[in-house]
Protein backbone atom coordinates (compact mmCIF):
# COMPACT_ATOMS: atom_id res chain seq x y z
CA UNK A 1 0.00 0.00 0.00
CA UNK A 2 1.23 3.60 -0.88
CA UNK A 3 1.80 6.03 1.45
CA UNK A 4 -0.11 9.38 1.14
CA UNK A 5 2.04 11.80 0.43
CA UNK A 6 0.15 15.31 1.78
CA UNK A 7 -1.71 13.79 4.65
CA UNK A 8 -4.48 15.75 6.45
CA UNK A 9 -5.30 13.93 9.68
CA UNK A 10 -4.53 15.50 13.03
CA UNK A 11 -2.00 13.25 14.99
CA UNK A 12 -0.04 13.68 18.85
CA UNK A 13 3.54 13.52 18.94
CA UNK A 14 4.62 11.70 21.75
CA UNK A 15 8.46 11.03 20.47
CA UNK A 16 9.35 14.59 21.74
CA UNK A 17 8.05 14.51 25.35
CA UNK A 18 5.50 17.60 24.56
CA UNK A 19 2.71 15.27 23.26
CA UNK A 20 1.53 18.41 20.96
CA UNK A 21 -1.18 17.65 18.17
CA UNK A 22 0.42 17.95 14.45
CA UNK A 23 -1.10 17.94 11.04
CA UNK A 24 -0.15 14.39 9.82
CA UNK A 25 1.75 16.07 6.72
CA UNK A 26 4.22 17.63 9.26
CA UNK A 27 5.44 14.38 10.39
CA UNK A 28 5.68 12.87 6.90
CA UNK A 29 3.64 10.33 4.45
CA UNK A 30 1.81 7.73 5.74
CA UNK A 31 -1.14 5.93 6.32
CA UNK A 32 -4.34 6.59 8.93
CA UNK A 33 -5.71 2.91 10.12
CA UNK A 34 -8.79 3.19 12.80
CA UNK A 35 -8.99 -0.36 14.36
CA UNK A 36 -12.29 -0.86 14.23
CA UNK A 37 -14.71 -1.44 11.07
CA UNK A 38 -17.03 1.97 11.93
CA UNK A 39 -20.25 1.67 9.09
CA UNK A 40 -20.04 5.86 9.24
CA UNK A 41 -16.85 5.66 7.93
CA UNK A 42 -17.53 3.16 4.91
CA UNK A 43 -16.96 4.59 1.92
CA UNK A 44 -16.35 2.72 -1.76
CA UNK A 45 -12.54 3.58 -1.72
CA UNK A 46 -11.54 1.93 2.18
CA UNK A 47 -10.57 -0.85 2.41
CA UNK A 48 -10.03 -3.56 5.62
CA UNK A 49 -5.94 -4.20 5.84
CA UNK A 50 -3.62 -6.25 7.84
CA UNK A 51 -0.71 -4.25 8.65
CA UNK A 52 2.59 -6.18 9.97
CA UNK A 53 3.76 -3.35 12.54
CA UNK A 54 7.47 -4.67 12.37
CA UNK A 55 7.48 -3.96 8.21
CA UNK A 56 6.74 -0.06 9.53
CA UNK A 57 9.31 0.26 11.84
CA UNK A 58 11.77 -1.44 10.21
CA UNK A 59 11.50 0.97 7.57
CA UNK A 60 11.87 3.72 10.09
CA UNK A 61 8.69 4.57 10.39
CA UNK A 62 6.92 5.84 13.62
CA UNK A 63 3.26 5.60 14.76
CA UNK A 64 0.89 8.29 16.01
CA UNK A 65 -2.35 8.83 17.71
CA UNK A 66 -4.98 10.30 15.31
CA UNK A 67 -7.19 12.77 17.61
CA UNK A 68 -9.00 14.54 13.67
CA UNK A 69 -11.68 11.60 14.74
CA UNK A 70 -14.72 11.52 17.42
CA UNK A 71 -12.94 10.25 20.32
CA UNK A 72 -14.66 6.65 20.35
CA UNK A 73 -12.82 5.56 17.14
CA UNK A 74 -9.22 4.21 18.00
CA UNK A 75 -6.82 5.71 14.52
CA UNK A 76 -3.43 5.39 14.40
CA UNK A 77 -1.13 7.18 11.63
CA UNK A 78 1.90 5.34 10.65
CA UNK A 79 5.22 7.27 8.48
CA UNK A 80 5.90 5.53 5.85
CA UNK A 81 9.36 6.34 4.86
CA UNK A 82 9.85 4.16 2.15
CA UNK A 83 6.54 5.30 0.39
CA UNK A 84 5.06 2.07 0.72
CA UNK A 85 4.44 -1.42 3.01
CA UNK A 86 3.34 -4.83 2.30
CA UNK A 87 -0.55 -4.93 3.80
CA UNK A 88 -2.70 -8.33 3.29
CA UNK A 89 -6.32 -7.14 2.15
CA UNK A 90 -9.26 -8.05 3.77
CA UNK A 91 -12.29 -8.82 1.92
CA UNK A 92 -15.59 -9.34 4.42
CA UNK A 93 -12.96 -9.59 7.34
CA UNK A 94 -11.53 -12.53 5.81
CA UNK A 95 -7.56 -12.66 4.87
CA UNK A 96 -7.01 -13.03 1.32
Amino acid sequence: MEAKKSPTDMVVDRYHGYWEVFLSSEVGQGISFITEKEEEYERSDRVCVVLNLKDVLDQGGLVYTVTSLPAYIKAFFCTLPEGKVKVEISLNNEKT
